[in-house]
Order: C-alpha cells, then structure tokens, then sequence
C-alpha cells in the first residue's frame, strides 16, 4: 500500500513544477515586453529632443546671418556715400566703382540653405571684413582729398582776390583811359571863327551889312577860319554847311551837291554844302559860296557848320 501513495505524491509535485515554470515564462516574456515598450519611448523622446535642438540651432544661424547681412548692407551703403564724396572732391573712384559692382553681384548671388549656412556666415563675414577694410581705405584717401581741396581753394580764394584786384585796376586804368580819350576827343573837336558874311547881286557886287534885301540876294558868301588845335590831327577832313530859312528848315539841294551825314548824337543830318580841306593848323581860309536862285523871304537864316560830327561854329543873316 505504501508505494503507491508515494507514486502519487510525486505525480503532483512533477504537475507542480509545470505550472510553475510556465508562469515564470509568461512573467518573463511580459517583463521583456515591457522593457521593449519602455526603450522605445525613450529613445522617441530623445529624438524629438535632439530635433527640438537642431531647430533652434537652425533658427539662431539663420538670426545671426540675417544680423550679418543687415552689417553688411549697411557697410555698402556707408561704401557707396564715399564713392559720392571722392567723386565730388574729383578723386578717381573707377576701382571704387568696380569693388561697389562686385560686391552688389555677390550680394545677389549669396543665397541661404540650411545645408550651408556655415558657408553663407563666413561668406558675410569675408564680404563685411572686405568693406570694413574699403572704408578704413577710402576714409584716409578723403581726408587727403579735403586737405588737398582746402588748400586749392585756399590759392584759389588768393588767386581770384589777385585777379579781381588786377581786374579793378585795369578796370580804373580803362576808365582813365576811356575818360582821357573822351577830353582828348573833346579837345580834338575844330573850331570855327573869324567868320566874314556877305552877299552878292546880280551885277556881281559884294555887299557886306547887318542885314540885306531879299531882292539883292542872288549869292551868299561866307568865309571863316579854323582855329588851332595841337590836339586834333593833321589830315584832310570834310566840313558841312546848313542853310536854315525863317522857318528853320533846311534849304536842301541835290544839284548843288546837298546830301546828309551822321552827327556823334547818332542822327543823320542833311547839309546844304559840303567841303574838304588840309587841316594843318595853319589859319587858311575857308569859303563857302551859296546860290539859291530865287528870292530870299524876309527874316533870320541860320548858318551852321559842322566837322566830324561836332558842330564847330554858326553865324546868322538877317534879310528885309
């Protein structure tokens, strides 16, 4: 009887032991699902902390070559104001022109991408120290350029005041010299006197009176002299004789050889009789002889001479 109830006891323990290796598998494989779960979570969080990372990285890389840019663009401009200024001072600014040009096309062709922003950075920060250096360059090239146009416009200042004083005193001394001219034109003006009226009949008799018939008209001879004047040149010049009637009207005829001339006023002016002669300072006598061919009217006749455009003398007859 004993042997069996031992068989039955170990049966149970053996179906025991089953049990509890299969529970030990299940816990198992449970806890390694679970740690499996557990490394995948962290290891996603990791990642979208290192993707949170690289965009801010991006972000701030992107903030500081826009940073780099506005420096640069601003560099440019300052750049461009003193290529103006060289050019005003009269600097050469041809290489200026094409350091300007090259920098404006690299500025165009400098684009962004996350992949080299690295490269765009060091590329602004060349380009800004590039300009940076122009500037150092160009400031030192327009502080010799002032100094260069202060003293020219200091010896020009000095110059225009030696000129203008120059032009003052040439200018006085044409004054003197016009004002001289003028007395020396004045003074070279002729003279005429010593004047001697008389008429002269029908019956070729010569009259001399303070006045005369109408009737016994036929020819009026008038003689006078020019008198001396050193001032006035030797030369042969052209006196004219203006007949005025009683009512002051110039007696004017072609046939007798009337004509007109310019007098210095600028008018033109007819003469009754014209004549040329040697001045020489000499005192000849000059004579005019007028015939009229027809009766004189009662009143006062005007006589007037005039040379080179000046009158030099008048006289009067009276007729009754």
């Amino acid at each position: 009887m004993s042997e069996p109830i031992d068989k039955n006891k170990e049966a149970q323990t053996s179906s025991k032991n089953k049990n509890n290796n299969k529970t030990i598998v299940v816990v198992a494989i449970i806890v390694i699902l679970l740690a499996i779960n557990g490394i995948q979570l962290y290891l996603g969080y990791r990642n979208k902390t290192e993707i949170k990372e690289k965009i801010t990285i991006i972000d701030q890389k992107i903030e500081d070559n826009k940073q780099l840019k506005s420096t640069r663009d601003s560099l440019l401009t300052e750049l461009k104001v003193k290529y103006e200024q060289i050019s005003k001072l009269g600097g050469d600014t041809a290489a200026l022109g094409n350091q300007i040009r090259k920098l404006e096309t690299d500025k165009k062709n400098l684009g962004f991408s996350v992949y080299n922003a690295k490269k765009e950075k060091r590329n602004l920060e060349d380009q800004i120290s590039e300009i940076k250096t122009m500037l150092r360059v160009k400031d030192e090239e327009l502080v010799k350029l002032r100094s260069i146009t202060e003293n020219q416009f200091v010896e020009i200042t000095s110059l225009k005041t030696t000129v203008q004083e120059k032009e003052n005193s040439i200018s006085e001394l044409e004054n003197k010299k016009t004002e001289l001219s003028k007395q020396v034109s004045i003074a070279s003006i002729l003279r005429a006197e010593n004047f001697k009226l008389s008429i002269i009949n029908r019956r070729n008799k010569e009259k001399v009176a303070e006045e005369y018939r109408a009737k016994e008209i036929d020819r009026i001879k008038l003689i006078f002299e020019i008198a001396d004047n050193k001032i006035a040149k030797v030369e042969t010049k052209t006196v004219y004789f203006r007949l005025l009637n009683t009512d002051n009207e110039l007696i004017f005829n072609q046939e007798s050889g009337s004509g007109s001339f310019v007098a210095q006023t600028g008018d033109t002016l007819k003469y009754t009789m014209e004549q040329s002669f040697l001045f020489d300072n000499n005192p000849n006598p000059l004579t005019f002889m007028y015939l009229k061919g027809y009766e004189y009217k009662p009143g006062i006749y005007k006589m007037e001479l005039y040379c080179e455009g000046y009158k030099i003398g008048a006289t009067q007859m009276k007729v009754k």
